[in-house]
This record gives C-alpha cells, sequence and structure tokens, in this order.
C-alpha cells in the first residue's frame, strides 16, 4: 500500500483515556521533576537498602551550651563527653533521646533539659543540668560502741562522691549489720542529707540508737519434738561462752555464729534421717535491757528410711569394686554424712585411676511411707595422665622445696588422692595458708591434665618472749627466735630453703637454757633429715641437795621409712656436771659431784600416725629408742639404755576422747661402770606421769627421803577429756607406775597409784595448759596419800 494514501485514510475512533495519556503524561513529567527540588515534600520510596545507606538529615549543630541549675559540681567536658550531640554533627530526635539517656546514667544529674533555637547554618543547642550535690562529710550521731572511723570503714560512701537514696540506704544496712553482728539485736539507724558548708556540696548524717547489747540468757529451738534442748545446744557455737577472757565471761549475738549454727543445726538433723529439716528462722527476744533468748524455729519434717541405694552410670567398674560396703543400707535411717562417705568412696576410686573429670551425684527419690531410693549417678568422663605441673605464688620457698613434697609427677596417671595427700604435706610445712591444685588442660593432647599449684605463703619466722609457769621448774621466762623455711646460704634474709632454725633462751628461778639448732629436712636431696644444735642447760629443779648443768651438742638423722614412720640416729656429745652439793646431802649424792663427758649414741624407730601433735584427737604414736654410751665413744660414762613408749587416741562420742599412753625402760652399766650416774637414772612422778605424786619422787630414796631414781620403770595413765566450753575441757584420769632399784627388773609389785581430775586450755601461741589434781590411792612406803596439784604450760613453737 502507498504510504501517502495511508496518511490520509481517516483515522479511527480512540477512546478518550487512550487519547489523553499521552498528554497526562506529558503535563506530569515536569511537575514530578520539580517536586524533587522543593523542600518539606516526601521523597520517592526506596528499597531497605538504600534507606539505610542514605545520609542522616536534619540541621547542623553550630554550638552546644552547658547551663547548671544551682551549682556547678559536675565538669562540663565530663557532660560534653557522654553525648553524641557535638558541634557539627546533624541533629535528630533519636540523638537527643540517646544522649538524655547517657547522661541519666551517669549518677551525676538529677534533671537534664535539651532545648533548641534556629541560628544562621542550623541551630544552637542548650542543655540544662541539676547536678547532684557532691559528699562533702559524712557524720555519725549517737554512736558509742564503734568510732566514726570504723563506721566508716563498713560504708560504701566516699567523700567527693555523688550520693542518692540508694547509696544512703545501703549505708544505712551496712551499718546495722556490724552493729548487729556485735551483739547489739535492735539497733536502728536513721539518716538525712543537708546542705554542706561548701557550696555544691551535701552532708550526710546518720542518727544511730544502738540500743541494749544483746546478752544470750538462753537459747530456745521452737518446733524441736525430737532431739532435747541440751542437744542442740552442743551443736550450736552461739551457746558457748568465752572462757579464755575470764573477765567477760558472757554469750553475746554474734550474726557470724548464727548463720554457722542454722548450717549446724541442719546437718545435725539431716545426719539423724530429717532431709527435710529446716531453720526457718532466728530472732533475739529481748528478755530485759541487757538479755536476750536466741529463739531458733525448727521445721523437722518427717524421718526417712533408706529404701534401696543403688548406682548407675558406670561402665568401667562393677558396683561392687567400686564401693564395696555401703554406708547407707536399705532399711536404715538416711544420714547425710554416710551418704557423703558413700560419694567420696567413688570419687576417690575414679580419681585414684586417672579419672579427673569424673562426678559422682546422689540422687534421692522420695517414695511413699517416707522411704527414700538413693542412686549414685556416675559421670566416669575420661582417664588422663598428668601433664605439666606449674606452681606459682612461691615469692620466697624455692621450687625444688614444693616439688619435693609432691607424690605425683609429670607422666604419671592422674590420681587424685596422691594429689590431696601432696596437698597436705605441702599444708603441713606451715609455709603457706593455702595450697591449690587447679587440673587444666595440657598442650600434650586430650589425654593429658596440666596442674596448676597455686600458693599463698605466709611469714614462717617468729619472734617470741613471755613467762610460763609449771609445778617442776616454776616461773620461766623465755624468748624464741624461729624460722622454719630457714635458707643458711640466702642472706640476709635466710628463707626459701625449708631449713628449720631455733635459737631459745629460758631463765628462771630453778633453769637456765640455751639451745640453737638447724635442721635440713632433704639431706644429700634425698628424703633424709640432718640437724644438729648445741645447748647449755642449768637444772637446778631436779634436787634440794645438788644442781646439773649440761653443755655440748648433738647430730641427727631422720629417715622416714613410710608415711608414718621414720627411723633416727643421734649422737650426743656433752659434758654435765654434778655441783653444789649441799652439805646434809646423803653420801650417795655426795660420790656424783663432778664433771662427766658423755658420748652417746642412740637409735629410735618411731610410728606416728595421730592428727595432731598438740591435741590429738585420734591414732597413736609407738617408739622403740636405745642408747649407749662409753669409752669407746670417747666418753667416760659407760651406760647402756632401752625404752618402749606408746601412745593411743580414741574419739568417743559427744566429743570426748579416750586416751592411754605407757612406758617401760632401763638402764644398765658397761664396761668397767660399777653403777648408773644420777644424771642417767630413771624417775616417775610429777605433770608428766604419775600426777598424784611429787616430781621424781616416786621410786627408791637415800636417807633423807630424797629421790636417787632407779634403773628400770614402768608406767601407764589412762584419761577421759570432754569438752566444757570452746578450747576448754575437762579430763579424769588415772595414772600407776614403778621405779626399780635394779636394771631390766620389771617387777610391778611396788608401785604407786593416783586418780584426779583436770583442766586443759588450749592458749593461743602458748599451746595447752594442763591443771590437774592428782590424789595417790596406792603408795610404797617413801609416799604419802596426800593429794597433789600439778600445773604446766607446754610452751612449745
Amino acid at each position: 500500500m502507498n504510504p501517502s494514501a495511508l496518511l490520509r485514510r481517516p483515522a479511527a475512533p480512540r477512546p478518550l483515556l487512550l487519547s489523553l495519556a499521552p498528554l497526562a503524561c506529558a503535563l506530569a513529567l515536569p511537575a514530578m521533576l520539580h517536586a524533587q527540588a522543593l523542600p518539606g515534600l516526601l521523597p520517592p520510596p526506596a528499597s531497605a537498602e538504600s534507606a539505610a545507606l542514605a545520609p542522616a538529615t536534619g540541621p547542623v549543630v553550630r554550638s552546644v551550651e552547658i547551663r547548671f541549675k544551682g551549682d556547678a559540681t559536675v565538669d562540663r567536658e565530663r557532660i560534653l563527653s557522654n553525648m553524641r550531640l557535638k558541634t557539627g554533627e546533624i541533629y535528630t530526635k533519636e540523638k537527643e533521646e540517646q544522649d538524655l539517656r547517657a547522661l541519666y546514667n551517669t549518677g551525676d544529674l538529677l534533671d537534664v533539659q535539651f532545648t533548641t533555637t534556629e541560628v544562621a547554618g542550623g541551630i544552637k543547642l542548650t542543655v540544662t543540668v541539676e547536678a547532684r550535690a557532691g559528699l562533702g562529710n559524712i557524720e555519725f550521731l549517737g554512736n558509742t560502741v564503734f568510732t566514726a572511723t570504723r563506721l566508716q570503714q563498713e560504708i560504701e560512701l566516699k567523700i567527693g562522691g555523688s550520693v542518692d537514696d540508694t547509696s544512703l540506704a545501703k549505708a544505712k544496712d551496712a551499718i546495722i549489720e556490724v552493729y548487729k553482728a556485735k551483739g547489739y539485736p535492735d539497733v536502728t539507724v536513721d539518716y538525712s542529707i543537708t546542705k554542706g558548708a561548701t557550696p555544691g556540696f551535701s552532708r550526710a548524717v546518720f542518727s544511730i540508737n544502738e540500743g541494749g547489747r544483746g546478752i544470750i540468757k538462753d537459747v530456745i529451738f521452737e518446733g524441736a519434738t525430737s532431739f532435747s534442748s541440751g542437744k542442740l545446744k552442743g551443736v550450736i557455737k552461739s551457746d558457748n561462752r568465752n572462757w579464755i577472757k575470764f573477765w567477760d565471761l558472757k554469750r553475746r549475738v554474734d550474726r557470724t555464729k548464727i548463720e554457722e549454727d542454722i548450717k549446724a543445726i541442719e546437718e545435725f538433723y539431716q545426719n539423724a534421717g530429717y532431709l527435710d529439716a529446716k531453720v526457718t528462722n532466728v530472732v533475739p527476744q529481748r528478755v530485759d535491757d541487757k538479755n536476750v533468748n536466741l529463739v531458733y524455729s525448727i521445721t523437722e519434717g518427717p524421718v526417712y528410711t533408706v529404701a534401696a541405694v543403688t548406682v548407675a552410670g558406670n561402665k568401667l567398674y562393677q558396683t561392687a569394686d567400686l564401693i564395696p560396703v555401703f554406708q547407707l543400707e536399705a532399711g536404715q535411717t538416711f544420714s547425710l554424712a554416710d551418704m557423703k562417705i558413700d560419694l567420696a568412696t567413688i570419687a576417690d576410686y575414679y580419681g585414684s585411676r586417672g579419672y579427673a573429670d569424673s562426678k559422682v551425684t546422689p540422687r534421692i527419690d522420695k517414695q511413699a511411707g517416707s522411704q527414700l531410693g538413693i542412686t549414685y549417678a556416675i559421670e566416669e568422663g575420661n582417664q588422663f595422665k598428668v601433664g605439666k605441673i606449674s606452681i606459682s605464688g612461691n615469692q620466697k620457698t624455692k621450687e625444688e622445696v614444693v616439688r619435693r613434697e609432691l607424690t605425683i609427677a609429670p607422666t604419671d596417671e592422674y590420681n587424685t588422692i596422691k594429689i590431696r595427700k601432696s596437698q597436705s604435706r605441702l599444708m603441713n610445712l606451715d609455709y603457706f595458708e593455702g595450697v591449690d591444685f587447679m587440673p587444666v588442660s595440657s598442650n600434650l593432647g586430650p589425654d593429658y591434665k596440666d596442674i596448676n599449684i597455686d600458693l599463698k605463703e605466709k611469714p614462717t619466722g617468729s619472734v617470741q618472749f613471755g613467762a610460763g609457769f609449771s609445778s617442776i621448774d616454776n616461773l620461766v621466762g623465755f624468748v624464741e627466735v624461729t624460722q622454719k623455711n630457714f635458707d643458711i646460704a640466702n642472706w640476709p634474709s635466710f628463707t626459701g630453703a625449708g631449713q628449720r632454725f631455733r635459737l631459745g633462751l629460758k631463765a628462771g628461778t630453778e633453769r637456765k637454757d640455751f639451745i640453737m639448732s638447724l635442721t635440713e629436712p632433704y639431706f644429700l636431696g634425698q628424703r633424709l633429715s640432718l640437724g644438729g644444735d648445741i645447748f647449755y642447760t642449768e637444772k637446778n629443779y631436779l634436787s634440794d641437795y645438788y644442781d646439773q648443768r649440761d653443755v655440748g651438742g648433738s647430730i641427727n638423722l631422720r629417715k622416714p621409712l613410710g608415711d608414718n614412720t621414720d627411723l633416727r640416729l643421734t649422737y650426743t656429745l656433752q659434758q654435765v656436771e654434778i655441783y653444789d652439793i649441799d652439805e646434809d646431802a646423803s653420801e650417795y649424792i655426795k660420790s656424783q659431784e663432778g664433771d662427766y663427758l658423755q658420748s652417746r649414741l642412740g637409735a629410735a624407730w618411731v610410728f606416728d600416725n595421730r592428727d595432731s601433735f598438740q591435741m590429738p584427737t585420734r591414732g597413736h604414736k609407738i617408739s622403740v629408742e636405745g642408747n649407749v654410751s662409753g669409752s669407746f665413744l670417747g666418753g667416760d660414762v659407760d651406760t647402756v639404755s632401752l625404752s618402749l613408749s606408746g601412745q593411743k587416741y580414741w574419739k568417743m562420742p559427744f566429743d570426748t576422747i579416750f586416751s592411754v599412753q605407757g612406758e617401760v625402760a632401763s638402764v644398765d652399766t658397761t664396761g668397767d661402770g660399777d653403777s648408773v650416774p644420777i644424771f642417767e637414772r630413771q624417775f616417775l612422778g610429777g605433770a608428766n606421769n604419775l600426777r598424784g605424786f611429787e616430781y621424781r619422787n616416786v621410786g627408791p630414796k637415800d636417807e633423807n627421803g630424797e629421790p636417787i631414781g632407779g634403773n628400770t620403770l614402768g608406767w601407764i595413765t589412762a584419761e577421759l577429756t570432754f569438752p566444757i566450753v570452746a578450747k576448754i575441757r575437762g579430763a579424769v584420769f588415772a595414772d600407776a607406775g614403778f621405779v626399780n632399784p635394779d636394771s631390766w627388773d620389771y617387777s610391778s609389785s611396788d608401785y604407786n597409784a593416783d586418780i584426779g581430775l583436770g583442766v586443759r586450755v588450749n592458749l593461743p601461741l602458748v599451746g595447752p595448759v594442763k591443771i590437774d589434781y592428782g590424789i595417790p590411792i596406792t603408795t610404797d612406803e617413801f609416799n604419802d596419800d596426800g593429794g597433789q596439784f600439778q600445773f604446766s604450760v607446754d610452751y612449745k613453737f
């Protein structure tokens, strides 16, 4: 078709909307383009991504002014540093809200207000703040028990810091707590804030009404029907008077003791089967102005019986191997203490075989009829060997001193029993306040555990002085210098090598002593103790007819043969002088006058597993000792002696301790010696054996009735001690013994015996004080039946 013809052809009619569309687009396009340049109109819709990338819009902050309501106690720069809106930043409401929160969170401001003012090119931001007043000073009113300095130390308020109701309330509670801990249960505390003398600072005033001091008149157990009040009082500490402070024999309310009492009462009940027992409240009820009754409210609950005990989760070992005998058994009353023993037994079984991360958890299922099903759930974990052992915290003690006490070493099988033993040995050195063993992952691989040992050292040297008294040597003054962690080669501190040094002086009415000793516990790098001492002693208390002086020295070796056994060798060289003989002395005593050079070699085997050296409660000690002195050793004393001694302790119910001690010993002459010199003879009587008799007064005597000792002795004592109050125990005892004139004569036909009562007081820094009164019940012809007081202080360090 010819195009021109087409053009000439008349157009077909179109719908009206289609005809107007091009015109509408043409008219709308300029308007849309113009709208983008007009402020205040919404932009076209955008995607979330493009919106996030778009810059913030808003006026620019041209300046920031900080204004204060009241005193300006907060630095302007501190305020600005907590704000995002700074000069040059775009202002938005979101930023303003963030700044408000940040300024309030500083705790320095009570009120914050933001205002904006239009200026050329943007806005001016004005921040109006009201600062909290700084704490200028703290005052305490009504306090007589504690000084203001002490109370200031108890609270967390600091001069110059901000103060608010929260911090003041916390300080109030701290003051109340310190008063209640001291025994003032009725104390009340109020506080107020006033304007301080310095502008911008306030004054905090705490008004204290101390109330009456809480002296415990009685302890009452409400709800306790299964046990007597006396039984429960024996469990707690709040009922104990402090008999050491004889000037203040009062029981005072002590918050720390009360918290310990709550645990002790609940554990006491749980050990007796009352699993649900709880102390629900403890209230000091005022009796009068000074006294209170301390009331423990107890909910006992039922007594539970064990229905069955099972073990779950053990795949490596049979139950019979893990715990051959259960402490908890079906049919018996539940006991928390017995359950803990079972758990420890299982844990030790795994721990001693390298399973360092094994866990044992008790599951207690309450059943009908107050029955309990007990399941020991075991997570066996993995088996490990010991990797690296690292030691820290030993600022003074040499590392080798620590390592030689360890019973476990790298590449050993991980063993929790050996680790506990190592920890115990380190603590027994008495160099450390704390010893912590921490197993951690090892670089050697997943089959190893490194051990980090963290030590906290304590002072090991001391200089002590004081006075002691006993019925044997009367009044004695003493000074003692000791260093338990001595190092003779480490000048000038002389510490760190684990040696033991002692320098002691004693002087009194009946004796004079000097001793200096040094002991190396690991001689030649072995568990072999080498020690030596030099000494000077004047003993004027031995007799009314003569005095004795010993001057010399000794060397000793001690070789441990096991955990509780050791062998000891001792060589002593001393000059013994018997002098100042009274003219009325017997011919025998006069014959002893003179100087003796004694060269003595001794050996002893000792087994000792007592739980304490000063105050043992269980275990025993056995010692066999022999000594020989003779001219073949270079001296002029020819004697041989042999002794066997023993001690045995039993922990009995109600914290009583029963003990039996005894000894048999004999001495004889060797070579050309025709008699045993008096300083080698055997004596009994006094505070250390037969307490119903005077010191050394049991056995043979001369024509003046003066004891001259014998060649053989034997004695035994039985004693039961029981608690009276804290650190004070009573004692009942019976002693018996003999001293025979001949060597190796162990006949007990001529014995002496006594019974008596005593008191034991454990004094800090001194040790056990013993006061005994013994009454003879069997005597020989040289002794009477009158009673004897025996008083002694064990001033060992």
